[in-house]
């Protein structure tokens, strides 16, 4: 029996805070890979800003293509409707019926699982890997959980130094023309600007 850690997201763009998330899980929890999941439409996300999943699909296949126990899925992609992180939860557990699953996300993002489409069925299918964001603190999370009459056991605390990047930052600064080298992966920052992601007009 292996530990499958999972994390999803928009990844628009993905960022070096996107794959930190992943090796901090993955040396701390002893998983045995990361599956990192680009979502397709979220009800949380103003879709304005939202490149296209062909887009989001390349940038984070280029993000990860150094990291060999990371591997990109397109389960959510491509299928010209929403999917849920239920359904994608399912058949990620088709695929490993014997394992152990984690899913990693950040506490901001977390929080609000009782809003998702079929929370139960979400807490009930992994394990949670979690890093305070924001001013969201695990205390929250677990309240959530309770809520839900989901088991608190299954939240495990990511132990991570606080770090506020996000892709909304990353696309105000290219949007406003600034450098983003060390925000995110060079090869993704060379496929936004070839194909002119981002930018004011583009």
């Amino acid at each position: 029996m292996s530990r499958i850690g999972i994390l999803g997201g928009s990844f628009n763009p993905p960022t070096y805070a996107h794959l930190q998330l992943g090796i901090f899980s993955k040396s701390q929890y002893q998983l045995e890979k990361i599956l990192v999941v680009p979502c397709s439409v979220s009800g949380f996300y103003k879709n304005s800003e939202l490149v296209s999943e062909t887009h989001r699909y390349n940038m984070t296949c280029l993000a990860v293509q150094n990291f060999k126990d990371f591997e990109v899925l397109d389960i959510e992609l491509f299928k010209g409707k929403p999917v849920y992180a239920f359904e994608s939860l399912a058949e990620i557990k088709k695929q490993y019926p014997d394992d152990d699953l984690f899913y990693i996300s950040g506490s901001d993002s977390l929080v609000t699982i009782d809003r998702w489409k079929n929370p139960d069925q979400v807490v009930g299918s992994a394990s949670f890997i979690v890093a305070e964001r924001g001013n969201v603190k695990i205390d929250q999370i677990v309240s959530v959980f309770e809520k839900l009459s989901a088991d608190k056991k299954k939240i495990h605390r990511l132990e991570f130094p606080r770090n506020d990047l996000s892709s909304t930052l990353v696309r105000e600064r290219l949007s406003e023309g600034f450098g983003n080298d060390c925000l995110i992966p060079s090869n993704v920052l060379e496929y936004i600007m070839l194909h002119d992601l981002y930018q004011k007009g583009g």
